[in-house]
């Protein structure tokens, strides 16, 4: 893009793009995590929970305590 073409609406664009993705995943993340705390206090295992959330194997052992 040259120098001239250079809108700042465009921008203003990009970071609300950017602003609405990130809060997006960060709720996602935290549903996530609700849902293998419950799933853990049910009794499912580690490994299952992981199956179902996605979650790496070290957030959910941190969850469990």
């Amino acid at each position: 893009m040259l120098y001239g073409e250079y809108k700042i609406e465009d921008e203003i664009a990009v970071v609300r793009r950017e602003v609405r993705e990130e809060t997006w995943n960060e709720a996602c993340q935290s549903s996530y995590r609700e849902i293998a705390r419950k799933a853990l206090a049910k009794g499912s295992t580690p490994e299952y929970v992981q199956d179902i959330t996605g979650l790496d194997l070290k957030t959910i052992n941190e969850l469990k305590y």
